[in-house]
């Protein structure tokens, strides 16, 4: 569209140019054309002069405006493809910075995904590991108990068996006390046994007090 604007400009300042030579040349054919005669010749050349100088004026005038105005016009052109070349910049960046938003958007949903998945999965896990931990408590409990009837089983059957050690050492103690008596019979049984045969064979008392 600039190139367009300067080409439309050259074209009309090429415009004023032609027009302004086709003026100018317009008066010098007219006079070739009338006969010369000095009346018709200063009478045509004072008008023509006097209307020649407008007209160069005006076109002076208007090709110095349309001078300016091209000027103008170019220098606005020059701006305005300066601006839109800093826009262009400018739209080329956001379109980058849109490309790599659109790229990161990706990947965050990805990854948004990804989490998604592994809350559900580690939701299951937790639900799995709450229901162990209810059983491994149970069990603890269970244990626990168990272990209080062990430990009172325990000091139950300790006190048994001390009162079974108890026991049995007043049985010893009395076994051989048993014993001893017993052995004291023996013995006695035994020497009445031989006072009686020895009484039997004939022996005296005297030998008797003997034993």
């Amino acid at each position: 569209m600039c190139r367009k604007l300067s080409h439309g400009l050259k074209a009309c300042r090429f415009g004023c140019v032609l027009a302004l030579l086709v003026l100018l040349l317009a008066p010098l054919c007219a006079q070739e054309s009338l006969p010369t005669t000095p009346e018709t010749m200063y009478a045509l050349s004072e008008s023509d002069k006097t209307k020649l100088m407008q007209i160069l004026q005006n076109l002076s005038n208007k090709v110095q405006t349309a001078q300016q105005n091209l000027a103008l016009s170019e220098k606005a052109l020059q701006e305005a493809l300066a601006k839109y070349q800093i826009l262009q910049a400018q739209y080329d960046s956001s379109m980058a910075q849109l490309k790599t938003l659109q790229e990161a958007w990706a990947q965050l949903s990805l990854e948004l995904d990804g989490l998604r998945s592994d809350k559900a999965l580690l939701t299951q896990n937790l639900t799995a590991l709450q229901a162990t931990l209810q059983d491994l408590q149970a069990r603890y409990q269970a244990l626990v108990e168990a272990s209080a009837r062990l430990e009172a089983d325990y000091k139950a059957l300790q006190t048994a068996y001390q009162e079974q050690a108890a026991t049995l050492t007043q049985l010893q103690a009395s076994f051989k006390d048993y014993q001893k008596l017993v052995q004291s019979q023996k013995t006695k049984s035994l020497i009445l046994e031989i006072i009686l045969a020895l009484v039997a064979a004939g022996w005296g008392l005297d030998a008797i007090g003997v034993f």
